[in-house]
């Protein structure tokens, strides 16, 4: 089966432009425009995850037992890691309560806000973008976007199992249903859900398009001008401030994800170069360690400034919001910290890819055999591992 390696890259640099999003650095590159707008590139995630899960499943019978083995190699894709950063809130929560005690004060009271215990079972289950007591911006809050496409995936699987022959049209209906009410602001569900509702069965629908064009012949030039300025729209979308912004980079990214799914132009065989290309194996470890790294610098930065008596996490405002950054007061140390920060996440990332994701995509891989042993099923093949 096809493996779109362009998009992979792709999907590699987008989490570490969230990455940058989230480094709040005062004299940095980071403060660029583009890169204060960048949290909108979890719309391309959504994208890309429609777009591939139908390439993988959607010309395929969804049976009982291809059911089952979706639910399991989607649970044990997402879940391990997300319990693991989940538990590292926890403590990080658990240290700034000790803190307190030695009367070491940080920006809020442990275990308060977004951080109240309350908080912990909807994040436990992924239900934080969807109950309507829940905060999706609470712990590890960058995994509100995994709370959204982990029950996509779940209403996906549903739509394939029971109603097969309708899905295109299902697909097509929540999509459109979701993008006009993020028009209308309409709270029928959370922004959140609607941003990924949206965007997923949208990508759905891109890889219909995709199969209808594949067959066209054309010319390598003509991919380097489609890709060079797809790349150049996103840039100019991304950096402006325009009402329903979320919906027009939504829909340029399915656009996007259609032209890089050729592989065939010049910005393609950049994206497939072997260092971007890992950096997409990494990107969901990127995206979902990458919070708790930054909130352990910042809280060091802010123990060094108690100590040293120099400010180092300064409070400025940003669109009307006070926000507390680092900086050195000096732009060069201030643009190499922001490196050094990508550099660390991306070694962690590369841990974690090894140890929990890799380990629980072969741990879901037994029970799914274990559980085929028992009923008999027929050996199970590694789908899971093509999405």
């Amino acid at each position: 089966m096809k493996r779109f390696l362009a998009l992979d890259g792709f999907r590699g640099l987008c989490a570490l432009f969230v990455v940058i999003f989230h480094t709040h650095v005062l004299n940095s590159f980071a403060k660029h425009d583009f890169f204060r707008n960048s949290y909108l590139f979890v719309e391309f995630f959504f994208v890309l995850s429609g777009f591939v899960l139908y390439h993988t499943y959607g010309q395929k019978e969804f049976e009982l037992k291809r059911f089952k083995r979706f639910f399991i190699s989607r649970t044990f894709r997402l879940f391990p890691l997300h319990l693991v950063m989940l538990l590292v809130f926890i403590l990080l929560e658990v240290a700034k309560w000790f803190a307190q005690k030695k009367g070491i004060m940080f920006n809020n009271a442990a275990f308060t806000g977004d951080y109240a215990p309350s908080q912990i079972l909807p994040n436990l289950f992924l239900l934080q973008s969807w109950l309507p007591g829940a905060n999706p911006l609470s712990y590890n809050y960058v995994s509100w976007s995994i709370s959204v496409e982990y029950y996509m995936y779940i209403i996906f699987a549903f739509i394939m199992f029971w109603i097969p022959k309708k899905k295109e049209y299902l697909f097509g209906t929540l999509s459109i249903l979701a993008f006009i009410a993020l028009f209308f602001h309409s709270d029928v569900l959370k922004q959140e859900a609607l941003r990924g509702l949206s965007c997923f069965f949208a990508g759905c629908l891109c890889y219909l398009v995709y199969l209808r064009i594949s067959k066209i012949i054309i010319s390598q030039i003509i991919f380097d001008l489609l890709e060079l300025i797809s790349i150049a729209a996103i840039i100019i979308v991304i950096i402006s401030n325009f009402e329903n912004k979320g919906i027009c980079i939504s829909l340029l990214f399915c656009l996007t994800v259609i032209i890089f799914a050729f592989d065939r132009g010049i910005v393609s065989r950049l994206l497939k170069s072997n260092p971007i290309s890992y950096l997409g194996k990494l990107s969901y470890s990127i995206y979902i360690i990458h919070l708790a790294v930054l909130l352990v610098i910042l809280s060091t930065a802010m123990i060094a400034s108690k100590v040293s008596g120099r400010n180092f996490t300064p409070m400025v405002t940003e669109n009307n919001i006070p926000v507390r950054v680092i900086t050195t007061g000096s732009a060069i140390w201030d643009n190499l910290l922001v490196f050094v920060i990508l550099g660390g996440i991306i070694i962690i990332s590369n841990f974690t890819y090894k140890v929990f994701e890799l380990k629980g995509i072969a741990l879901g891989k037994r029970v799914l055999e274990r559980m085929e042993a028992k009923s008999g099923l027929p050996e199970l093949k590694s789908e899971s591992q093509k999405v």
